[in-house]
């Protein structure tokens, strides 16, 4: 039993312990701040996220190498919704506006996204592009994604004498395993329509993916997944990515219920035309080694895999 000396020596101690315990948990987890993507050219794109008192990312900045980040997407919320409006630079020759616009359910899952994206040449106002799209998730019974309805319902390029119209449906079907996604396969039928002095001419395909995830290191799937609706939306640098083309090529999307992340992820696509032809049929490997800081989250992703897009990704934390 303590004395009562030494009682007053403790206590000092343990009231300082609790109140530093205290205050740690009432900081919240880490939130993802910055990430460092480093190129295949050895470009270095810097994002960074800005979060509301909800911790609610409400904008979202970039910059190349030493140049400051500056804002490319703000995000606005009402009830289970969330709206992003950005205005990408991928074609300087255009100017651009993209809208996007979330459902989410309680557990901040995405249930249905609708998107526009408005382009009107700088130098000739009737040179004009536009895109409508949706994609509708489904998920089992315990919560992991099982399918997504990918619809173009129109994409048009009009130009003076000239209008192509795109349209296109895509379904993605998502294999759980073990509590790991193992496999991932999309299908792909498209048409386009193409008026002009000549008349009109239609013409199509269909294309499909095949991933399968590969996981002998383990690598455990922690990273901060509270906005990973919107992380998502926004994880393409250049604004020309949706999250759900990324998925099953360069990385997983992040996903709070899968148990790890892969290390690697091997895919092949083929594509057909409209007599049913194969025209491409190419299959890939993309491999990765994954590194964690001190509090176990997600740190770096080293692509090991030539040719990719990116050969390394950082990830900064902060509560």
């Amino acid at each position: 039993m303590l004395k009562k000396s030494e009682m007053k020596l403790l206590l000092p101690l343990l009231i300082t312990l609790l109140f530093f315990s205290c205050k740690k948990n009432a900081e919240g987890p880490p939130k993802l701040i910055r990430k460092e993507a480093t190129t295949y050219t050895g470009v270095l794109q810097t994002t960074e996220y800005v979060y509301d008192s909800q911790n609610r990312i409400v904008a979202v900045k970039q910059g190349e190498n030493n140049a400051a980040p500056a804002t490319f997407v703000t995000i606005s919320y009402m009830g289970n919704e969330a709206m992003l409006i950005s205005h990408p630079t991928y074609d300087p020759a255009f100017n651009i506006t993209k809208e996007v616009r979330l459902i989410l359910n309680g557990s901040g899952q995405l249930l249905k996204k609708t998107g526009y994206v408005y382009m009107v040449a700088k130098t000739n106002p009737l040179s004009r592009r536009s895109r409508h799209d949706t994609l509708v998730c489904e998920y089992d019974a315990a919560g992991f994604l099982k399918y997504t309805t990918w619809n173009l319902f129109d994409s048009t390029r009009s130009d003076p004498g000239y209008t192509a119209v795109d349209q296109a449906i895509t379904k993605d079907t998502f294999t759980t395993t073990n509590n790991n996604l193992v496999k991932k396969d999309r299908l792909l039928q498209y048409t386009r329509t193409i008026t002009n002095g000549g008349g009109t001419t239609i013409s199509g395909g269909s294309a499909e993916n095949h991933s399968l995830f590969g996981y002998e290191k383990l690598y455990p799937n922690k990273t901060d997944f509270t906005n990973a609706a919107i992380l998502n939306e926004v994880i393409d640098y250049s604004g020309t990515m949706d999250w759900y083309e990324w998925v099953g090529y360069f990385e997983t999307q992040p996903e709070e219920k899968y148990q790890h992340m892969p290390n690697k992820i091997i895919t092949r696509s083929i594509e057909r035309d409209t007599n049913g032809t194969v025209i491409f049929d190419f299959t890939s490997t993309y491999e990765c080694e994954r590194t964690y800081d001190e509090n176990g989250l997600l740190s770096i992703t080293d692509i090991t895999t030539p040719g990719t897009p990116y050969t390394s990704i950082k990830y900064f934390y902060s509560r």
